[in-house]
């Protein structure tokens, strides 16, 4: 297990763990984006923070929505701050298969893998966000895909600038 997907696992846990009860306090607060500003700020803490870096520090492209605290930044701390950096995944093996189309997922070549959108579980035919987290929706420029964990390997990839 490399350092990426140990603070990943470590981010799923408190995902599961918390998730239920975020939301069950969401619904009597008027702060609708509550899960999102409580996953974004986790993921800069527990993900993010844990990455090692020697020079500027890491900032991860946003969790899943993001947070919405501040008007012109998704990022829960250091809002002034740009992404330089994102989770991507890789398929393991060759027999990954799209919980969503059951098809295939096509291996990226390239070595930037598939970006991670957000974790997800499986209802149906379809995904929903909320425990158990057990598969990514990941994203690429040909659409989106929902794999299990257990099919993906963790890459951190420096975001370049156009």
């Amino acid at each position: 297990m490399n350092e990426i997907e140990v603070s990943v696992r470590a981010f799923l846990k408190l995902l599961n763990a918390g998730w239920t009860d975020v939301s069950s306090l969401q619904v009597g607060t008027n702060q609708p984006s509550l899960l999102d500003d409580w996953a974004q700020a986790s993921w800069e803490a527990i993900v993010e923070g844990t990455i090692p870096f020697s020079g500027q520090p890491v900032r991860l492209v946003v969790y899943g929505n993001g947070a919405d605290l501040h008007g012109g930044s998704s990022r829960f701390s250091f809002p002034s701050d740009k992404a330089t950096h994102q989770i991507r995944c890789q398929p393991v093996g060759d027999n990954v298969v799209d919980c969503l189309s059951g098809r295939l997922l096509p291996y990226p070549g390239d070595g930037q893998g598939y970006a991670l959108d957000r974790f997800v579980s499986m209802s149906g035919a379809w995904y929903k966000e909320g425990p158990p987290f057990d598969h990514a929706l990941l994203e690429r420029q040909d659409g989106e895909y929902v794999i299990a964990l257990d099919q993906l390997d963790w890459l951190l990839i420096e975001v370049t600038s156009d």
